[in-house]
């Protein structure tokens, strides 16, 4: 790493996505599309919805009957974590609550996206990942 001159965030996101089960290729991405939105002038209640899409493989696919966190967040609330072929973490917040807004938010490495740790949990036994200190003693 200190070699190369590659930010620590880079060298994670590298070790992260190599720590993966299966090697990744190019075929396994695909386009996805996810709504998402806005709040309109300032409202709470009221938004204007869009649609974002990139290209990235769901580590766990958003599903309000699964995905839902028994943590904190919104009320109705339910997850996605995909992996970017930028070797991102996106992260997709749904929600069944009109009061709160769908989101997609786009993190360096898993240990930074900002999700309930139960979906970080599930997100990262799905792509191998595992924490180790390594102490040198």
């Amino acid at each position: 790493m200190a070699e190369t001159g590659e930010p620590f965030n880079v060298a994670r996101r590298n070790v992260e996505a190599s720590a993966c089960q299966s090697p990744v290729s190019d075929e396994s991405y695909e386009l996805i599309e996810v709504e998402v939105g806005d709040y309109d002038d300032g409202s709470t209640y009221s938004y204007r919805r869009r649609t974002e899409s990139f290209w990235g493989r769901w580590v766990i696919k958003p599903d309000p009957g699964t995905t839902a966190t028994a943590e904190h967040g919104p009320k109705g609330a339910y997850y996605g974590v995909a992996q970017t072929r930028q070797g991102r973490i996106a992260v997709y917040t749904g929600t069944s609550n009109p009061a709160w807004r769908p989101r997609l938010a786009d993190y360096d490495t898993l240990a930074e996206a900002n999700m309930p740790e139960d979906i970080r949990r599930l997100a990262a036994e799905a792509l191998g990942i595992r924490e180790v200190i390594h102490r040198d003693i």
